[in-house]
């Protein structure tokens, strides 16, 4: 009976610790720590050593944090790269219009001089 009874509490208690959700940690860019959102006023190190339970999620913050601050440095130098490229494609094809305009009337100055040549 004291073993049902004692598998009946070990149930109850997965079951109740299943249902409570794990907290949420996050981290900013300033090393602020956020525990469920709100601001435990502690920076990584201090809330890790402070809180051993919680230091494989504030690892998992930082390196989400990590992950996402290298992404957006990559899509920012991609927008930088494309926009560079745009404008040196624009340059390139007014001065291959500037060009031909110029290689237009230096054939005409050929013909010119030639017919008056003769």
């Amino acid at each position: 009976m004291k073993h049902i009874i004692a598998l009946l509490a070990l149930g109850f208690a997965l079951v109740a610790s299943a249902a409570t959700p794990a907290p949420v940690v996050t981290v900013d860019l300033y090393g602020n720590v956020f525990l469920d959102g709100a601001n435990t006023n502690s920076q990584i190190g201090d809330f890790a050593r402070n809180n051993p339970a919680l230091a494989p999620q504030v690892d998992g913050a930082v390196r989400d944090l990590v992950i996402a601050v290298r992404a957006r440095i990559a899509a920012d130098a991609k927008a930088a790269q494309d926009a560079a490229a745009s404008k040196i494609a624009a340059i390139s094809a007014a001065k291959a219009e500037e060009i031909a305009a110029l290689k237009a009337e230096v054939a005409q100055l050929k013909a010119a001089l030639a017919a008056a040549a003769k």
